[in-house]
């Protein structure tokens, strides 16, 4: 009997580590996944055939609440901060795709609020929406035409 992909330690502490596990399938990307955990960072894998490559951890960034695809192919945002602090404080940050399947980092911008736990595109590619339900906030944020986050607009 074979081992099934998910019993290699990465996923499990994958799935353990976060609160909210998050994923988010990127079909423009030939079959990249891409899976947030609050405290692990963003982690890839491809898949096709039923079969799940390896997860290999392709950006660092602490206390994730959220991601989500960008309007634009091979964009992805992140939401991340403090959270049940006495200082809240969150960002988002807008990561490109890069050709190995890895994260560079576009831009980011902070706000005062506890991290967004939700994160969408508006039905118009405009804005960024987040919600944060520790402070109950809902912020908005204007998208540039290369998938940056511009400024907070409410």
């Amino acid at each position: 009997m074979s081992k099934s992909r998910f019993s290699r330690p990465i996923y499990w502490q994958l799935i353990a580590g976060a609160l909210c596990l998050i994923a988010v399938l990127d079909a423009r990307s030939e079959g990249q996944l891409f899976v947030a955990s609050g405290e692990l960072g963003v982690y890839s894998c491809k898949f096709g055939g039923g079969e799940l490559s390896e997860a290999r951890k392709v950006f660092s960034l602490e206390n994730i609440g959220s991601i989500e695809l960008g309007p634009r192919q091979g964009v992805l945002y992140a939401s991340a901060g403090r959270t049940r602090t006495e200082v809240a404080s969150g960002e988002v940050v807008a990561l490109r795709v890069t050709e190995g399947g890895g994260l560079e980092e576009l831009n980011r911008v902070r706000f005062d609020a506890e991290r967004f736990c939700s994160l969408a595109v508006s039905p118009d590619k405009r804005f960024l929406l987040g919600a944060s339900y520790g402070s109950g906030v809902v912020g908005s944020f204007s998208l540039g035409p290369d998938g940056e986050i511009r400024e907070q607009v409410s």
